[in-house]
């Protein structure tokens, strides 16, 4: 019996949003509306509107949704049902997330699967490499040593960034 899994980490992200919403009551969104909104969450970026011909371009920060325009509509449906639903409000030229949409998509983001990718450059022979891990606070500038010329204590710049997803989705081929 196959196991059904989301290679998309925003598909994952999106029917646990959608999962959530409809626990609390909210009506269906459209799959247009739910990538806008967990664009503008992701991006910490406003929605903003361009016209293109017949369709309205939606920007959030460097993605673009199209949709086309029905008629005489002054807004698009996707930011009419997202304003109606409560989870996006106008803010000058955009909409920014509303402070509930927020809440709910980090309550939906907390059901998905997390780790961090801990980034590292190595000052003296210039590599980068990367580890992913779901114990980051054991990686630091006195535990990782850097794989090419074996240097570390201060001559590694680390930062890391946290993913949705399973490590295994960072490795390649069917490991």
């Amino acid at each position: 019996m196959a196991r059904h899994r989301f290679n998309d980490k925003r598909t994952r992200v999106r029917h646990s949003l959608q999962r959530t919403l409809k626990e609390n009551g909210s009506p269906p969104l459209t799959e247009l509306a739910l990538e806008v909104l967990i664009a503008a969450y992701l991006n910490d970026a406003p929605v903003e509107l361009l016209q293109r011909g017949s369709e309205i371009a939606l920007g959030c920060g460097r993605e673009l949704f199209l949709e086309p325009v029905a008629g005489a509509a002054i807004l698009p449906a996707t930011i009419l049902q997202l304003l109606s639903a409560d989870l996006i409000l106008a803010e000058g030229v955009g909409y920014s997330t509303s402070a509930r949409a927020r809440s709910l998509i980090d309550r939906a983001i907390g059901e998905c699967a997390r780790y961090t990718a801990v980034k590292v450059r190595c000052s003296a022979c210039r590599l980068h490499f990367a580890l992913f891990t779901t114990h980051p606070h054991r990686h630091n500038h006195t535990t990782v040593t850097c794989p090419e010329c074996g240097r570390r204590e201060g001559r590694l710049l680390i930062w890391s960034e946290e993913r949705l997803g399973f490590i295994a989705d960072e490795v390649p081929g069917e490991s």
